[in-house]
């Protein structure tokens, strides 16, 4: 850390899984596969602030959204994500899920406009970037029964 005392404010620290690790999000595990323990240990004894975390995980195992989550809620900041998944392919979580998780866990908006996830969609189509037609909320043929066009319910 005392490194980073000379690097700009704004500059995080990336935790994450490599590929072919299976980091698991329950706390039980070893620290080499819980993020829980991992964060704990960057957080408390390693003197790493939250805001200074950024979750950068993978979905080789189909966990990109748990883990990110599971990240969140053990004291991690920010957490790396795609638009649609398009940029990194399969490797992180997409915005329009994380954004939707967010409020889940928050239990509010905290000043989200979800509606720009459909616009947001609108252009990367215009740019020519594919979008699965099985992601909820940006996908033409979403399988959710609620677009990203209908504003989040309130809280409670």
């Amino acid at each position: 850390m005392e490194m980073s005392e000379k690097a700009p404010r704004n500059w995080p620290s990336r935790s994450g899984c490599a590929t072919r690790w299976v980091l698991a999000s329950a706390i039980q595990r070893g620290i080499a596969r819980s993020i829980p323990k991992l964060l704990y240990k960057l957080n408390h004894d390693c003197g790493v602030p939250s805001d200074r975390l950024e979750w950068h995980g993978h979905n080789d195992f189909h966990k990109v959204h748990i883990n990110g989550a599971t990240a969140w809620l053990y004291g991690c900041d920010a957490l790396n994500t795609t638009c649609s998944a398009s940029a990194s392919g399969p490797a992180n979580p997409p915005l329009e899920g994380a954004i939707f998780e967010y409020i889940a866990l928050k239990g509010g908006l905290n000043g989200i406009n979800t509606l720009a996830i459909s616009a947001l969609a609108d252009y990367m189509r215009s740019i020519g970037l594919p979008i699965p037609d099985n992601y909820p909320f940006a996908a033409r043929r979403s399988t959710s029964p609620a677009p990203a066009s209908t504003p989040a319910p309130p809280p409670g």
